[in-house]
């Protein structure tokens, strides 16, 4: 039995294969942008990310000698990027990272709208321009015509 492990950084992912007693078998790497077209966006082609998580995991299957099969896989991934699907799941804009900062205006929006403690206990995290939230409300208000016939529905 082997385990297949994946991190999923913001600016590259890693796979490892290990076997039971937890000896390296593969590991494979890729590298993938990050795009920031104005000051404070970060921004990724989602679709990109997701051809480089494939590569990884087929190299590392591919050069798993022992050919063990796969129990788990484990994966630790970027956090609070947002990504917007369509109906079949294919990304409708470049997805917005966790460390992009251009929602400090919908943050203030949502304080004034809710309140900092109410926007605390609901959802478990200070309104924050990382949040999100914030992200999606920032579309909304940006991005009207996203994508024709998608609605973000009103808070």
């Amino acid at each position: 039995m082997s385990f297949l492990s994946l991190d999923l950084g913001t600016t590259v992912c890693k796979a490892a294969l290990f076997n039971s007693p937890g000896e390296l078998l593969a590991l494979a790497r890729e590298e993938y942008p990050v795009i920031s077209l104005h000051p404070h966006w970060a921004e990724q082609n989602a679709d990109v990310v997701w051809r480089k998580i494939q590569q990884v995991i087929a190299r590392v299957v591919k050069e798993n000698s022992a050919r063990e099969l796969i129990e788990s896989i484990s994966i630790s991934a970027q956090g609070e990027a947002v990504v917007f699907l369509d109906r079949e799941g294919h990304p409708l804009r470049n997805c917005i990272l966790g460390m992009d900062m251009r929602s400090v205006d919908q943050v203030q929006k949502l304080r004034e709208r809710f309140g900092e403690q109410k926007l605390y206990n609901v959802s478990g995290v200070p309104p924050h321009p990382l949040t999100t939230l914030a992200k999606i409300l920032w579309v909304k208000d940006n991005e009207p015509d996203f994508p024709e016939g998608c609605s973000i529905p009103m808070l």
